[in-house]
């Protein structure tokens, strides 16, 4: 968003050719993200002789600068950052708001809207951000469906031993057979971790035509990266990348990966998933002037 006030107050005291030249930079800023630091580089993108440009640039450098080997516009960069989380959030909530407009029970409505949370799609690339959010629905969806299912199951047992006729009364209640534990608990909850692990299931499935056949074989590989990686969360997010750019189908330990203690809070984790079966082993308007 250009605003021609902050504009005109924030250069009143350049002269045309500093305007023009203080232009220019932030458009290129705004297109490459940063400016080069050598002068000679800044004087050839705003088509002027270096000498030309060092009389301009004295009175135009107080307005950007260096973030490591690159020149920025703090503002602008902010701006931009801001409106790049902005259009993030307006994706997800638009997904998520055509996903509730087509479902009918009013209770599910109510319980999916306050268990949703933008926060945990804001680092999803923008091209696995539909196929997220739709995951995380149906997941909840499947969820309060079971739960909604066990209720109606006990009150039947109910009303089969309270209303029954005599005759009926004797038979033993039909219990429905307890679902397995199919809740997904990743080792590390940051949500870096959480969009790489949902980049390296979309790669299995595009690249190997593969998907984990349960929840089971799921928590054997998130526990064989949780192994390799020594209870490091980075250095199992760079296991994945590793996998990722070799194009293979499984993990490997990095080469250059020094061995680390298991740190004790990542143990409970750990225990959790070995106990539920051994078998799965197997298996995101400044008024600053510009």
């Amino acid at each position: 968003m250009f605003y021609s006030s902050d504009w005109l107050s924030g250069t009143a005291e350049m002269l045309p050719e500093e305007k023009g030249v203080y232009i220019d930079l932030l458009a290129y800023q705004h297109l490459k993200g940063s400016l080069p630091i050598d002068t000679r580089r800044l004087a050839r993108l705003v088509r002027m002789s270096e000498p030309e440009f060092m009389v301009i640039w004295d009175n135009v450098k107080q307005h950007f600068n260096q973030m490591d080997n690159q020149l920025v516009n703090e503002r602008l960069t902010k701006v931009m950052t801001e409106r790049k989380t902005y259009s993030q959030k307006l994706m997800i909530t638009g997904i998520f708001a055509s996903l509730i407009k087509k479902h009918n029970n009013k209770f599910q409505i109510e319980t999916i809207k306050k268990a949703f949370n933008v926060q945990d799609f804001m680092y999803v690339e923008k091209e696995l951000v539909k196929e997220m959010v739709n995951q995380w629905y149906n997941q909840m969806v499947i969820q309060m469906d079971n739960n909604l299912e066990d209720e109606d199951v006990i009150e039947n047992e109910d009303k089969s031993i309270l209303g029954s006729p005599p005759e009926k009364q004797l038979k033993k209640p039909v219990r429905k057979k307890e679902p397995l534990n199919t809740e997904i608990i990743l080792p590390f909850q940051s949500e870096e971790f959480k969009a790489k692990w949902f980049i390296w299931k979309s790669y299995k499935k595009k690249e190997h035509q593969f998907s984990y056949k349960s929840p089971e074989s799921e928590k054997a590989s998130l526990t064989e990266l949780y192994n390799l990686s020594t209870g490091d969360e980075q250095t199992a997010i760079k296991i994945i990348d590793q996998s990722l750019a070799k194009g293979w189908k499984g993990f490997f330990k990095l080469k250059t990966n020094i061995e680390k203690n298991v740190k004790s809070n990542n143990n409970n984790w750990a225990e959790s998933v070995i106990s539920m079966g051994q078998s799965i082993i197997d298996q995101e308007r400044d008024t600053t002037p510009y």
